[in-house]
């Protein structure tokens, strides 16, 4: 890899897409590329759209909000609706009301 002038410059070894996060990390600890694509390619396993056994796994994380959600007594699909209805009326909000 071509050591980048500047943190700005630094692009994910996998995706090509900016690191904008972290790049200091990135460069560090992740081998140059955003923390979501090194753990697809060294440590998830063999299925991406699934959870795997790493419990900072985005798709494990999700099991575990779902399953509190369930433990609180709410059903994860209608909280994750209300949640994105609520998201898609805040943008249609300031849309209207300008920045």
């Amino acid at each position: 890899m071509n050591s980048p002038t500047s943190a700005a410059e630094l692009r994910c070894r996998r995706c090509r897409r900016p690191i904008s996060s972290d790049p200091e990390i990135a460069l560090d600890i992740f081998e140059g590329m955003h923390w979501l694509c090194f753990h697809l390619e060294f440590e998830h396993g063999d299925d991406p759209d699934r959870a795997c056994s790493d419990a900072t796994c985005p798709w494990r994380r999700i099991e575990f909000l779902e399953n509190a959600l369930r433990g609180l007594g709410k059903d994860p699909k209608t909280v994750m609706e209300q949640a994105v209805a609520n998201y898609y009326r805040g943008l249609v909000s300031r849309n209207r009301n300008g920045p």
